[in-house]
């Protein structure tokens, strides 16, 4: 007589095992290409009007707000009306205040540029969409300018909240007696009367001159001192090349507050993979970096082998140095994020400019959280013989609950059984 054991019941379940991972969540840096750089609106006659349009970041009473403007000739002294209104469909809707001013002032060196200064107490509700119209009740024989950039931005850089309803739009200077959305960033700051600020006061791009670009012993980057703690992984750098460089271009992280200290260095992009116009390159780091609030940073580009006459170069965008404070705290950062340069191969940091900013950006990753959702139930379970005495293959599948299949990664499958005992002859 012999006795066997019979595996009659088999129950798989899956046991899960929490994992906790890092995805994409938005950027840290200066996150504002001007790929085509500045671009006007002219005002030539009365009938002329501009709009800027804006989201409101804040619940807040106004006390000012200032647009950035340029006439001609300069000793001109055209008379504008500027006021805010509320938004009718995208279109500027009712007038909420306005002021009327002489602009006379003919710019610092005489250029005809300035911000000028519209006083006025008006609460802003968080949310909502306004629009500042300039237009000219005496224009004399002038032309004012009003200044926007482009392409257009979506991002409102005191917070890098994203403000898709921003743009620029003109009245019977595009189109006679219709309303034209132009697709512009509007260039406009707003002044509260808790004395902190909004806008967007990036009026241009520097050019590329010696000192911006990156070649030999100089070296260009970001400084910047993060509020909170930031983790981030990858950098990215808006760049372009100067004929064919005769080195790649590298990068050191350097930090926390010793600029001889380096966090992470390496190449950043091979020459060949760096075009001729501006462009978004991504660098992933090694391991992700946590950058610790009050702390101070650099990221720093080199090419130390490529000469001056094929260079890379940096976009440095900025606020007009004749009009720095307070324009400059309402840029990515304020302050504490700003442009710097080692003109020393890397020994020291050599300029800090504070109303300027290098266009390079962190993406910032964050735990999500944890996947709690089994696989689907296993319904396919199948058992074999298996090929040595007391064994069973089982095998099966558990669809995903994103229905898909792949390999379980954190997890484990239970198995069950009971045996039976029975005896033959």
């Amino acid at each position: 007589m012999k006795k066997y054991q019979i595996i009659t019941n088999i129950l798989l379940t899956f046991c899960f095992t929490m994992i906790s991972f890092l995805w994409s969540q938005q950027y840290y840096g200066v996150n504002f290409p001007l790929d085509f750089g500045v671009t006007t609106l002219y005002i030539n006659d009365t009938t002329d009007k501009v709009s800027l349009r804006f989201t409101a970041q804040a619940s807040k009473q106004l006390s000012a707000i200032r647009v950035y403007l340029t006439k001609t000739p300069a000793t001109s002294a055209p008379t504008l009306n500027i006021g805010l209104y509320s938004d009718n469909g995208g279109l500027p809707g009712t007038q909420l205040a306005a002021g009327t001013t002489t602009f006379a002032e003919a710019g610092v060196g005489g250029d005809g540029k300035a911000w000028i200064n519209i006083p006025m107490t008006v609460s802003l509700t968080q949310g909502n969409i306004y629009h500042i119209q300039i237009q000219a009740s005496s224009i004399s024989g002038s032309t004012v300018t009003v200044r926007a950039t482009s392409p257009l931005a979506s991002v409102v850089p005191s917070n890098g909240v994203s403000d898709t309803n921003q743009n620029v739009l003109d009245y019977n200077i595009t189109t006679a007696g219709q309303w034209t959305t132009k697709n512009y960033t509007p260039v406009y700051f707003l002044v509260y009367q808790d004395n902190t600020y909004e806008g967007q006061p990036y009026v241009g791009a520097v050019g590329v001159v010696s000192g911006y670009t990156v070649y030999g012993s100089t070296w260009i980057g970001l400084q910047f001192q993060p509020t909170s703690d930031v983790t981030v992984d990858r950098i990215d750098l808006y760049v372009k090349k100067g004929g064919t460089p005769t080195d790649d271009l590298y990068y050191e992280l350097r930090g926390p507050n010793s600029f001889s200290t380096v966090i992470e260095q390496g190449l950043f992009a091979s020459q060949g993979s760096i075009g001729t116009s501006y462009s978004w390159v991504q660098k992933t780091l090694s391991t992700p970096r946590t950058f610790t609030a009050g702390n101070t940073y650099w990221i720093m580009f080199r090419s130390p082998n490529n000469t001056e006459a094929t260079p890379y170069w940096t976009q440095v965008v900025g606020v007009d140095p004749n009009y720095q404070s307070p324009y400059n705290t309402a840029t990515f950062g304020g302050t504490t994020m700003c442009f710097a340069r080692s003109s020393d191969g890397g020994s020291s940091v050599t300029s800090v400019q504070t109303y300027r900013d290098t266009v390079v950006r962190f993406n910032v990753y964050s735990a999500p959280p944890p996947d709690t959702t089994p696989p689907a139930a296993i319904n396919n379970l199948s058992a074999q013989l298996g090929p040595t005495a007391g064994s069973v293959v089982l095998s099966w599948t558990a669809t995903g609950d994103d229905g898909t299949t792949g390999n379980v990664s954190g997890g484990a499958f239970r198995i069950d059984y009971d045996t039976t005992e029975k005896s033959w002859n």
